[in-house]
């Protein structure tokens, strides 16, 4: 375990990486917070470099960090981002089909039944919503529509209540 830490060192060094985002961090070892810790203090390097550690998670995420003082004072910063609802959640899914998708063609994505139907499935959900409709403008460009229809919508929405690979796909 020690040499991939130090392989997994010397590859962020090398590729000169100045930003990690440590997703689902609330599932970190201990061991995994004190290595991040040191990188994030460049005492992990062999440079003067520091690297900025981005810890994203659960709200059990807090409670994780403040079980080491020393990782919890250096990441005193906390930003909380919750379910999106009402005019956020219709917002949000405008925004995610005008800079996110980029399909040729419009989805209307806005539309009281899609809207319905995405908060159905996402319960406003930031990861599951840029999961969902990721996979359906995968899904649309590679069926030739150029736009998310309801029928791929309610696909991809299928299956992935299945538990199905139509958020990877």
């Amino acid at each position: 375990m020690r040499d991939l830490r130090t392989r997994a060192r010397n590859g962020l060094r090398d590729a000169r990486v100045r930003l990690v985002l440590a997703d689902e961090a609330q599932r970190l070892r201990p061991e995994a917070f004190d290595d991040l810790r040191d990188l994030s203090d460049g005492s992990s390097l062999a440079t003067d470099a520091k690297v900025a550690v981005v810890f994203i998670g659960t709200d059990r995420l807090d409670a994780v960090l403040g079980r080491d003082e020393q990782v919890d004072d250096r990441y005193l910063a906390c930003y909380h981002v919750n379910r999106l609802v009402g005019q956020q959640f219709v917002d949000a899914v405008a925004l995610w089909e005008e800079r996110v998708l980029c399909l040729p063609r419009p989805s209307n994505l806005t539309g009281k039944a899609t809207l319905a139907l995405l908060q159905g499935a996402t319960r406003g959900e930031v990861g599951t919503l840029d999961a969902l409709l990721r996979a359906a403008g995968r899904r649309a460009l590679r069926s030739g529509t150029q736009r998310v229809t309801r029928d791929i919508l309610e696909a991809v929405i299928k299956e992935y209540r299945r538990g199905g690979n139509a958020a990877r796909d």
